[in-house]
């Protein structure tokens, strides 16, 4: 049975299932660069205001499980 990206993440939030690896990366913010189409460069560290309008540029997901939803 095939199961939808959605759904093992739900199970994995809940703790329903064991996660096979995990991954932890540790990195300066002047190493990291975040440029978002509609906002333009992101600067670290973000503030609540631009974390709003940040938010409220998001979309609902178009794909369908693990194809990308990409315009």
């Amino acid at each position: 049975m095939v199961m939808a990206a959605r759904d093992r993440l739900a199970r994995t939030l809940r703790a329903d299932a064991q996660t096979a690896f995990s991954v932890e990366l540790t990195a300066k913010m002047a190493d990291l660069s975040l440029q978002v189409e509609g906002f333009g460069q992101v600067r670290f560290p973000v503030t609540p205001a631009r974390a709003r309008k940040l938010a409220g540029l998001g979309r609902p997901w178009r794909g369908d499980g693990d194809r990308c939803g990409c315009p």
